[in-house]
């Protein structure tokens, strides 16, 4: 599924959640994933925080365990260099905010689906 369509996606998920609809009910409604519905609910409490841009993609572990923007564009300013190595990236948080300060940013994570993430976060940013 292409970035837009899971956003999409997850904003019709968020839509019936907030409806009041049960997550089992939503899944025999739409047929949707586990992670559709973490996607939906992070959405929800990000709403509330402000933590990260709302055209990012992340679920519930992203939310929690990711770089707050303005940490991320406070660490960037302090950082400023030619070339940086975020080890652990996440979904791309902290190397998206330090592109726009360094030449070069190499990011290195072990999950696949964190970096799947960080990826299209870092086109979107």
């Amino acid at each position: 599924m292409l970035h837009g369509e899971v956003i999409a996606k997850a904003e019709e998920i968020e839509g019936l959640l907030r409806a009041g609809y049960s997550e089992e009910q939503i899944r025999g409604r739409l047929g949707c994933s586990d992670e559709l519905l973490s996607i939906a609910r992070a959405r929800i409490r990000n709403k509330r925080s402000g933590k990260l841009d709302h055209a990012l993609l992340f679920n519930e572990q992203d939310l929690r365990f990711a770089t707050h923007r303005l940490v991320a564009a406070y660490r960037a300013e302090r950082l400023q260099c030619k070339t940086i190595l975020d080890l652990g990236c996440g979904i791309g948080m902290q190397a998206t905010a330090l592109a726009k300060t360094c030449k070069g940013v190499i990011s290195v994570e072990i999950d696949k689906r964190k970096l799947e993430y960080a990826r299209i976060n870092a086109s979107i940013s």
